[in-house]
């Protein structure tokens, strides 16, 4: 009973850290627009989930040395678990108003942009109006456009947001990697494919050895992109920015 309930307290733990985990792995970009009324509400959160985490380490001691019964330690856990699945709830909260504000003052930011190098940007807020852009509803192209966040003209003019999966996939950034798909597109693809594997060879080899794993590992998962195709694709600097 006793190593069941220890278990069961390693198990919950480790469920509550990873959500905690998945924002401070995400934050770089989001602490750089929290208000202070956010920040503050952040660390007061992080401060009672690392007390709750000291009493979980405190009580798993206390069960293994026999000071508190299986029962009485599981009323506990019940009650430190409680506590730190509002906490997670409150960070998400916190983590999904800050990159919604990322979202919105991104895409400001490169209307703004795009506008002084003449592209036009559209947004479209669910992802069946941006979806029937490519095509009658059911069709491959259309369920295809459902999960895409965004794509640009074939004539580089204008540029699409699908706001919906934007939010949803967490993509702050697809205003700027749009546009920067429309400034790097109109040169990039001019280029021979000797001269586009030259261009990314040696812009690689500019990034430090960690981040390079990071950018061909974006490639990799978001785009599925790797091998040869690395060097010749214009995907590389729309991750570097993703990503770094």
């Amino acid at each position: 009973m006793q190593n069941l309930v220890l278990q069961k307290i390693k198990l919950q733990t480790k469920k509550i850290k990873q959500k905690i985990k998945d924002f401070v792995l995400n934050k770089r970009k989001i602490a750089d627009i929290l208000n202070e009324d956010q920040q503050s509400s952040l660390i007061d959160l992080m401060n009672q989930k690392d007390q709750n985490d000291s009493d979980i380490q405190n009580l798993q001691k206390r069960l293994q040395d026999n000071q508190i019964t299986s029962k009485d330690a599981g009323y506990i856990l019940r009650s430190l678990n409680n506590e730190n699945k509002k906490i997670a709830e409150q960070v998400e909260l916190i983590n999904e108003s800050a990159k919604e504000q990322l979202l919105q003052t991104g895409l400001e930011v490169a209307k703004e942009e795009g506008e002084k190098v003449g592209l036009k940007q559209e947004l479209f807020e669910t992802k069946e109006q941006y979806a029937a852009l490519f095509g009658r509803k059911g069709s491959k192209k259309y369920k295809e456009a459902l999960n895409a966040d965004g794509h640009i003209s074939d004539d580089g003019k204008t540029y699409f947001v699908n706001m919906q999966t934007a939010r949803e996939a967490g993509a702050i950034g697809v205003g700027s990697h749009e546009l920067l798909h429309a400034i790097i597109g109109r040169s990039f693809s001019k280029l021979s494919t000797e001269a586009k594997k030259r261009l990314n060879k040696n812009f690689l080899n500019l990034l430090s050895k960690k981040d390079k794993k990071t950018v061909l590992n974006r490639l990799a998962s978001a785009y599925n992109i790797t091998g040869d195709k690395v060097f010749t694709t214009e995907e590389l600097y729309t991750a570097f920015s993703d990503v770094i």
